[in-house]
C-alpha cells in the first residue's frame, strides 16, 4: 500500500469493497471523521495514517434507504485505531450490517535518551521524539504537542523505551489555593507581593494567581517552589 504524509484530516484510504446501496464513500466518510475527531481530542500534532475498510457481500443487495443511512462504531468506548466494526442501519426500509475498518496512525511519540532512574526530574536532553505506529499501544503516550519535560519519574525507564503515562507524575511547584510569592518586575525595580494560586502549576508554566491586596487574578509563571514571576 502507497504510504503518504499529511496534516491531520487529510487520510489516505483505500476501499476493497463497493455497494451501489451502502455507499462505500459515505462508510470511508464516517471512518475520516470519527478518526478526525479523535485527533483533535487527543490534540494530535501532524500524522501519517492508512486506512482501509471492508463492506459485507450481502451490502449490494439492501434495499436503498429512504432515510440517512446510520453509521456507528460498534464499541463507542475504544478509540478509532487498529481494527474496528462499525454498524450500518437504516430505518426504512429497517435493515443492518456489520463493517470493518483497519486504521493505523503514525507518530511523533516521546521516548527515553538514556536510562531515567526512579524519582527522576525529566529534563529536555533524557527525551527524543520517534515516529511510531501506536494503533497497538495499549497505554497512553506522549505526542510532540504534550509535555515531559519537568515531570517525575515514578518507574526506571531504559534508554530508548517509549514513555508512557504511567511512568510519570506532575512536579508542582505551586499548588491550587496555596499561597505564593508574586514577583513583578519592570526594568530594573522589582517589587514583591502575596498571592493565591487558583491552579496547579509546575516549572515554567503560566497559570492563574489572584492578588491577596487588590484581589486582582493575573496570569503569572511559576518559576521556584511556592514562586512566581509576573511583568508590569
Amino acid at each position: 500500500m502507497r504510504k503518504q504524509y499529511f496534516f491531520p484530516g487529510l487520510l489516505l484510504i483505500t476501499v476493497l469493497f463497493i455497494s451501489g446501496f451502502v455507499r462505500a464513500g459515505e462508510f470511508e466518510l464516517q471512518v475520516k471523521n470519527d478518526l478526525q475527531t479523535y485527533a483533535q481530542q487527543m490534540a494530535w500534532p501532524e500524522y501519517r495514517d492508512e486506512i482501509n475498510t471492508w463492506l459485507p457481500g450481502k451490502a449490494k443487495q439492501l434495499p436503498v434507504c429512504e432515510q440517512q443511512v446510520q453509521f456507528d462504531l460498534a464499541n463507542q468506548s475504544r478509540p478509532p485505531l487498529g481494527r474496528v466494526h462499525y454498524l450500518i442501519s437504516c430505518t426504512s426500509p429497517k435493515w443492518q450490517i456489520r463493517a470493518q475498518a483497519k486504521i493505523k496512525v503514525w507518530l511523533d511519540v516521546w521516548h527515553a535518551r538514556n536510562d531515567i532512574a526512579v524519582d527522576q526530574v525529566i529534563t529536555g536532553g533524557d527525551v527524543y521524539l520517534k515516529n511510531i505506529e501506536i494503533s497497538r499501544l495499549n497505554r497512553e503516550f506522549f505526542t510532540a504537542g504534550q509535555k515531559v519535560e519537568n515531570k517525575r519519574s515514578i518507574r526506571r525507564i531504559r534508554a530508548g523505551k517509549l514513555i508512557n503515562g504511567g511512568q510519570l507524575k506532575n512536579v508542582y511547584l505551586v499548588k491550587k489555593g496555596e499561597e505564593v510569592l508574586i514577583r513583578a518586575q519592570q526594568g530594573n525595580f522589582i517589587a514583591t507581593m502575596k498571592g493565591t494560586a487558583l491552579e496547579n502549576g509546575m516549572l515554567g508554566e503560566n497559570i492563574k494567581i489572584e492578588n491577596n491586596s487588590s484581589k486582582k487574578k493575573i496570569q503569572a509563571r511559576v518559576t521556584e517552589n511556592g514562586i512566581v514571576e509576573t511583568l508590569f
